[in-house]
């Protein structure tokens, strides 16, 4: 249920014609609005357009995914008007009608095409944000309904709050309690005896019907062609997770929002900059992220970890730089189409303007890398002379493909399921790699995947195939990712080429419960690799009962992530700031 990156669906292009309506600045000037129509979803745009001086300045507002106020560069010529967005590498070009009321034309984003028609709202209109409904379905439907989906073995609790909006239109939210404290929009509608949440953040909506008492809705949460029960509750009272790790002010250092160029890119990243009471100058170290599109946080499962990462180090002396991937969030940039190798690049500019600042020893720049960050971390400190140290945080030692083999394995056998269906799942997967390793980067293998999985679970029940993640809305889901360019380096990239070559102080730490990336897979390659480059000053440690995230686990499921009260473990924060400070304050080169 994790939110996708802004517009990932493919569309047809569409055909404009010539226009010679003159455009000037005053016809471009105002708010327009329009309905972008992806699969599954129809996102709402907004498009507010003022004068600055000479120059218009444009902000945009997606209202059905909760991201409002980006700022985009306005341009206009001869009819043609352009609306870019550096912040989520996209933007529109259309034509002007000759009555000055819609703009006709094109979204673009990440190599994607979606035609987009916006019209211009009159002055003191106001653009409908929600449900129009009578009195009494609103009396029915205002308040906060609860409940709990029960994906396989996880267990996510969800809110869906329902108020009034200034129009008297019904419009609201959901939180999706165990994942994020992010509020996403929805909207709203009436059915027979009932009511329905679409969802278009996430492709997904429930449906249910009132009970007799009108305290409790009956109905199924659908999300990309999977359909799950679920029974929402009204009651007002929120619940909230423990986290009692997580850092609140005052602070015993300084914290600012910075952003930072990508010069190759093109684009800017932003993120948090942590220094130390005093002058410095400090060592410093990068946090680099895990898979997905994560936030400077990597916030997942209602947890923080950078953040008391982050803490964590400042407090100890070291300066701490953490960042929004590329595409999200407020970076600029493209996620979709960026592999691995993109993700180092950022990185080493974190380094590149690091050195840049009052306070940073540019001479004692480290990275910290969680997971995917475990693998970009050697890769980045191979291609610049900058890194002085790293820190692996469950980073892998082998390829892709084997980690996810041993993963899937793992992961469904702690969920209870039979040794059979493991072991078909295996074979699936096999195929599936094959077919990429043996087509052209480039190549569309979505449907043929699809077709390789659905002939795999041709003679399984529906519950099998609910537990093993293959009923329709997911495979179509897998086959996206696998047939992306980032799924394709990560399958078939060697961290060892990497690691042979890593001959800084290198801090090794894996989760003795880890499911994800299994210590027994990868910390034997790990030693040998590091021997081999020459490393005099390398240490690993599997920590006993840590799971992927750190956090100290019974059995080291996925599912019992969000359940656990810690974000990272004491011990595991220790060590890492008291290896930081020793090798700082000695020589590291």
């Amino acid at each position: 249920m994790r939110g996708s990156s802004f517009l990932t669906a493919l569309a047809l292009g569409y055909l404009l014609l010539p226009n010679t309506y003159a455009t000037t600045p005053e016809k471009v000037v105002g708010v327009w609005n329009g309905v972008l129509k992806v699969p599954g979803a129809e996102l709402r745009v907004r498009f507010t357009v003022t004068k600055d001086g000479d120059a218009l300045k444009a902000a945009m507002d997606s209202l059905d995914q909760g991201a409002t106020g980006i700022p985009c560069e306005v341009s206009f010529s001869e009819g043609e008007v352009s609306f870019k967005s550096v912040r989520i590498g996209g933007g529109f070009t259309g034509s002007l009608s000759d009555d000055g009321k819609t703009l006709t034309g094109n979204w673009s984003q990440g190599g994607q095409t979606i035609p987009l028609v916006l019209a211009r709202q009159a002055p003191g209109e106001s653009q409908a944000v929600g449900f129009v409904a009578d009195d009494a379905f609103a009396d029915k439907i205002l308040g906060t309904w609860q409940g709990t989906l029960k994906p396989g073995s996880l267990e996510l609790r969800v809110v869906f709050s329902v108020v009034r909006a200034e129009d008297r239109s019904l419009t609201g939210h959901m939180i999706s309690i165990d994942q994020s404290p992010q509020e996403i929009p929805i909207r709203i509608a009436a059915i027979s005896n009932g009511v329905a949440f679409k969802v278009a953040m996430v492709n997904g909506g429930f449906e249910g019907t009132f009970s007799a008492d009108g305290n409790s809705l009956e109905g199924a949460w659908t999300q990309v062609g999977n359909k799950l029960p679920l029974t929402l509750v009204r009651n007002e009272v929120i619940p909230e997770n423990k986290r009692p790790q997580e850092p609140k002010p005052p602070f015993p250092y300084s914290s600012k929002d910075v952003t930072f160029p990508n010069k190759a890119g093109g684009f800017d990243l932003a993120g948090t900059l942590t220094m130390p009471e005093g002058e410095g100058p400090f060592p410093v170290a990068i946090l680099v992220s895990g898979s997905g599109p994560q936030d400077r946080n990597e916030e997942l499962m209602g947890h923080k970890p950078f953040l008391v990462l982050a803490d964590h180090l400042t407090r100890k002396g070291i300066a701490v730089l953490r960042y929004d991937d590329r595409g999200t969030e407020e970076s600029g940039g493209e996620f979709s189409t960026a592999t691995s190798a993109d993700f180092c690049d950022d990185t080493l500019s974190a380094a590149a303007w690091l050195k840049t600042q009052a306070g940073i020893d540019p001479a004692k720049i480290g990275i910290i890398g969680h997971s995917e960050g475990g693998l970009i971390a050697p890769m980045a400190a191979g291609r610049s002379k900058d890194i002085a140290f790293v820190v692996l945080m469950a980073g892998p030692a082998v390829s892709g493909e084997a980690v996810i083999y041993e993963q899937s394995k793992l992961i469904m056998r702690a969920a209870g399921i039979s040794d059979a269906i493991v072991a078909g799942n295996r074979e699936m997967q096999e195929k599936m790699f094959d077919l990429v390793r043996r087509s052209e980067p480039g190549t569309d293998l979505k449907e043929p995947l699809i077709e390789m999985m659905k002939e795999a679970v041709a003679d399984m029940t529906e519950e099998e195939k609910a537990a093993l993640g293959a009923t329709e809305g997911q495979m179509e889901g897998q086959a996206a990712r696998m047939a992306s360019p980032w799924f394709r380096f990560f399958l078939f990239h060697d961290p060892v080429v990497d690691l042979e070559k890593l001959k800084i102080p290198t801090l090794a730490l894996f989760g003795a419960n880890d499911l994800q990336v299994p210590p027994a897979q990868s910390r034997h390659v790990m030693e040998s690799a590091l021997k081999k480059a020459g490393n005099k000053h390398y240490r690993i440690e599997v920590l006993d009962k840590l799971n992927h995230l750190f956090q100290t686990s019974e059995t080291g499921s996925p599912a019992e992530y969000a359940k656990i009260e810690e974000t990272i473990s004491p011990k595991a924060l220790a060590l890492i700031g008291d290896w930081v400070l020793e090798v700082t304050k000695s020589s590291i080169k």
